[in-house]
């Protein structure tokens, strides 16, 4: 349910957050990407529930409808997959605080998934305030981490 001062998302704006993920967290090998494994119901969720989330996801994608290539070609879908990384460059340039905290909101929803834990290999336990052993020091733990594939695509 959205506050009072707050409007839902429509199908359409719906539809243009699933594509925005696709391109914020694209699929990386057999694993979809962000808005293809169904997360944007989740980052409207969180929004619906933390106003600076929802005025960012709002702004965010009411730019993007408005952004000069998008509109030009009859909406931000109507884009191919370079044209749509270049109107987000453009919206998160525009609106640096407001694309920042709408891609905080993406990736608290994708980082939260239980494939993306699974894959990882996360081990959901409690807290250790609660009183989990830890597990013993791996020695080889440094080098381990360069071996491992990254889950996103990198930053220009």
């Amino acid at each position: 349910m959205t506050r009072p001062n707050e409007r839902s998302l429509t199908g359409v704006e719906r539809t243009v957050l699933k594509a925005m993920m696709d391109r914020l967290i694209p699929s990386v090998g057999d694993l979809d990407g962000a808005g293809a494994m169904g997360l944007a119901v989740q980052v409207e969720h969180m929004a619906v529930r933390t106003s600076r989330w929802h005025s960012a996801l709002v702004r965010t994608l009411d730019a993007l409808s408005l952004e000069p290539a998008a509109r030009a070609a009859g909406g931000f879908l109507a884009l191919d997959g370079e044209a749509r990384d270049e109107a987000i460059r453009t919206v998160e340039s525009a609106l640096p605080v407001a694309f920042e905290l709408c891609l905080e909101a993406v990736y608290a929803a994708y980082y939260a998934d239980d494939t993306l834990t699974e894959r990882v290999g996360w081990a959901a336990r409690p807290l250790r305030s609660e009183g989990f052993e830890m597990d013993p020091l791996d020695d080889d733990a440094p080098e381990q981490v360069g071996t491992h594939e990254p889950f996103c695509r990198r930053a220009e």
